[in-house]
Parts: structure tokens; C-alpha cells; sequence
């Protein structure tokens, strides 16, 4: 049973007033520039030229096909460009797919935050859990790029919340949570899919999901992941195979794998994820930390140790699997301690959200 905590007395967030800071923190950056290096201004060639060419199958910079990353976050901005232009620029119109991925992203995450609620802060805690990933020091700027880690924190956001959904209602669970694999898959390729994946595996091990509504949950997830991981693949391989070899080996597997023949960036420094997430995670981590050293207090005073239904949510075993990366690869991790950490974030302040 959720617990019945009393809520603080104070000012209370607003859901129109979390729309103004939407606003006031999404608009700027996203007109009156030009795009940015290096990440915007390849991700705008690929957008140029499927809204020149119609090609939606194959990104082309250039003359030469792209293959590192899939479509999905180019055709949306390709799509958003052409309805857009004029009358803002054709750069302009196409970051505004970033809008409508954060959108999807913070509704995921605020209906994440809604199943977690216990019975008092049903209203309150998906308000926190959006204020916090608003507020998160690695979205500042990575919010307002031309580039796929958008896309593919909306899909892994939308995965998050099937999953929280999956022990109400599974199949519904888990229909969402392979949309959001899909298009996690088709953002960026295997990163995302594999974090819910190894999540989606690792619930067992805990009593509560122990019954059918696993099952299921992996039912829905199945269904509706089909249409994502065949339809632009088994295009691609039709129109070449040696690209589709190179998209899913030489930029996925291989890459995981270490057999890649693609040359890449220099390796990271030694812990270079780790000080990297301490000013990403910002403010959530200490939160975080702050959460699990109550629960464990409150667990060692009960004498007894109970399953929670969002441990297990937050992949960072995926951060080291990779030796090439940027910092942006830690944008997807947001969503899950955002919303595991909203209700914690609500009780220390002293004012009411």
C-alpha cells in the first residue's frame, strides 16, 4: 500500500504555471540563429535534403549517405520544416521538432510521476517530476539542439512510462513501452532500446512482478515494437544492403562489440561519465542520494525490507559500454531520476509544487 504523507503548507505549482516556464525556458534558443557546430549543422544538411529530394529512407549529407544514425528525428524535422517555412527559416521551422519531442518527454515523464503518487501527492508529484527535469543542468542547452539524443530521450521517456504502467494495466504497459523502444531505436540505434530492455529484464527480480502482468507487459511490448524494427530496416536493406550492413553492424553492434571498422573520436578520459553525470544530474542526484538514505533509514527502523516499483528503472551500466562518446549520452538517464526523485524533492522544500 502507498504511504499517506502528509503534504508541507506553501505556494503550489500550477499546471499553467509550469506551461509559462515551459515557455520561458523552451523558446529562447530556438529562432534568431543560426545552427550551431557541430551536432546542428550535419543534422540540418540531412534535414535539407530529404525536404529537397522526398527521400526519407536513406539520409544523404551531401552526396553520400549517412548511415550513422537512423531517420526518425530527421523526417520530423524535415516534416516540421515543410510546414513551417516560411515564414520562419528553414532552420528555424525544423528545430521545432525539438519542441514536440520535449513535449512528448515531459508528458512521459509526468504520467511516470503520476503512477508513482501516492494518494495525497497524485496532483503534485507529475508537477515536480517535469519542474525537475526542466530544471536539469544538461538540458539547458542540449533541449535546444537540431539533433537525435532529442528524439531518443522522448522515446526512452515514453519506454519509462510503460513500464510504471505495466502493473495496472500490462498490456497497455507494455504497448507504450515498445513505442517508445521503437523510436529510441530509430533516434540513435541500440543505446536506447538496450537500457529498457535490460530494465524490462531485470524486473523479475523483484516479488511485485512476479505474476502474469509480466508476461504480458513483454506481450505488448513485442506487438507494438514490430512495425519499428521492421519497416525502415527491411527498407534500407532493400534499397542497399551494404548500407543496411553498415547502419546495424559497423554503427550498432560493432560498436558495442569493439569489431567496428569505422574510425571514431578519441576515448574518453578516465571517469569521464562519472564527472560528466555530476553536473548532468544536476539537482537531481543529490536528491536522489538524499532519497535513498531516507528510505533506508525508514527501512532499518520498520526491521524489515520491502520491493520498490521504481528501483531497477535506471540503466547506468549503459554509460560504460561505450568508449566514443559525447556528454549528451547521459540526457537519456533524466527521465528516471526525475521521476523517482519528484516526491522527495517535494517534502524537502519548503514551499508546495
Amino acid at each position: 500500500m502507498k504511504e499517506n504523507i502528509p503534504l508541507p503548507k506553501g505556494v503550489r505549482l500550477t499546471p499553467l504555471l509550469i506551461c509559462l516556464l515551459f515557455l520561458a525556458w523552451m523558446i529562447p534558443g530556438l529562432v534568431g540563429r543560426d545552427p550551431w557546430k557541430a551536432d546542428e549543422a550535419y543534422s540540418f544538411g540531412l534535414v535539407l535534403n530529404m525536404v529537397q529530394t522526398g527521400d526519407y529512407v536513406v539520409p544523404t549529407l551531401g552526396s553520400d549517405p549517412f548511415m550513422e544514425k537512423p531517420p526518425v528525428f530527421f523526417i520530423t524535422s524535415a516534416l516540421f520544416a515543410k510546414a513551417f517555412s516560411p515564414p520562419l527559416a528553414l532552420h528555424e521551422a525544423a528545430r521545432l521538432s525539438c519542441v514536440f519531442y520535449i513535449l512528448l518527454t515531459l508528458a512521459a515523464v509526468s504520467l511516470g510521476g503520476r503512477e508513482l503518487a501516492t494518494v495525497n501527492d497524485t496532483r503534485d508529484r507529475p508537477l515536480c517530476a517535469v519542474l525537475l527535469l526542466m530544471g536539469s543542468v544538461g538540458l539547458i542547452h542540449t533541449a535546444h539542439m537540431l539533433m537525435t539524443d532529442i528524439s531518443l530521450l522522448a522515446g526512452y521517456s515514453i519506454g519509462l512510462y510503460g513500464i510504471l504502467l505495466g502493473l495496472r494495466k500490462p498490456w497497455i504497459g507494455g504497448a507504450i513501452c515498445g513505442t517508445g523502444a521503437g523510436l529510441a531505436l530509430l533516434s540513435k540505434g541500440l543505446l536506447g532500446p538496450g537500457a529498457l530492455g535490460v530494465t524490462v529484464l531485470c524486473l523479475p527480480l523483484f516479488r511485485r512482478w512476479r505474476t502474469r502482468a509480466y508476461w504480458k507487459l513483454l506481450g505488448g511490448i513485442f506487438l507494438a515494437v514490430i512495425p519499428w524494427v521492421t519497416i525502415w530496416p527491411l527498407a534500407l536493406y532493400h534499397r542497399s544492403p551494404a548500407l543496411f550492413k553498415e547502419w546495424f553492424w559497423d554503427n550498432n553492434l560493432g560498436r558495442f562489440l569493439g569489431t567496428s571498422t569505422i574510425a571514431g573520436g578519441k576515448p574518453s578520459p578516465r571517469l569521464f561519465y562519472f564527472k560528466s553525470l555530476l553536473v548532468f544530474g544536476l539537482p537531481s542526484w543529490p536528491l536522489a542520494i538524499f532519497g535513498l538514505w531516507k528510505s533506508w533509514r525508514r527501512l532499518q527502523s520498520r526491521g524489515e525490507g520491502r520491493g520498490s516499483r521504481d528501483m531497477g528503472k535506471e540503466p547506468l551500466p549503459q554509460c560504460g559500454m561505450r568508449c566514443r562518446k559525447p556528454q549528451r549520452q547521459r540526457v537519456p538517464q533524466s527521465p528516471a531520476r526525475q521521476i523517482s526523485e519528484s516526491r522527495r524533492w517535494r517534502q524537502s522544500c519548503c514551499w508546495r509544487c
